[in-house]
């Protein structure tokens, strides 16, 4: 076999064999690659489907609280918030940012609603998420962002280690 057509050869069966760890995408293309917001989609039977919210940054969002006891994940807060209804999102880890014990968010895109609380006449709400049949991935951290209708936010982180 002449050697350009031996090299021809080698190099295609490299390419080939290549391609499907890199999804045949081009040099310098890693920024291409989807977030990982995009790909932590929870099913349409226990959240809404995906979206973006506009969420203004709080220098002292209120405190939430989050558990888990089997299939039901109850969240609430005792602090006082000022709107009429509280919307309860599950936020893609992708979005939050650790700093120190607090944690800030750093998108509000690809965002899903999971529950919806009334604001109680002390300003306090409490909201329950029934999973049903999925299974939340244990030992995973995974956060909730809550946003009332008056515009204040605040971020729960809950870990699943049971």
């Amino acid at each position: 076999m002449p050697r350009p057509l031996w090299l021809c050869l080698a190099a295609f069966a490299l390419l080939a064999a290549c391609t499907p760890l890199y999804g045949g995408r081009r040099a310098g293309a890693l920024s291409e690659a989807p977030s990982a917001s995009v790909q932590e989609v929870l099913p349409r039977s226990i959240a809404g489907a995906p979206e973006t919210l506009a969420v203004t940054p709080q220098s002292r969002p209120p405190v939430i609280m989050a558990y888990r006891t089997g299939r039901l994940v109850h969240i609430l807060s005792r602090q006082r918030w000022h709107g009429r209804t509280v919307d309860i999102y599950y936020l893609p880890s992708g979005n939050v940012v650790h700093r120190g014990d607090h944690l800030e968010l750093r998108s509000a895109r690809h965002v899903q609603r999971i529950a919806r609380a009334e604001v109680r006449p002390d300003g306090s709400w409490e909201a329950r998420w029934d999973t049903g049949s999925y299974s939340i991935p244990r030992h995973h951290p995974f956060y909730l962002l809550a946003r009332d209708d008056a515009g204040e936010a605040g971020i729960v982180q809950i870990n699943t280690f049971n």
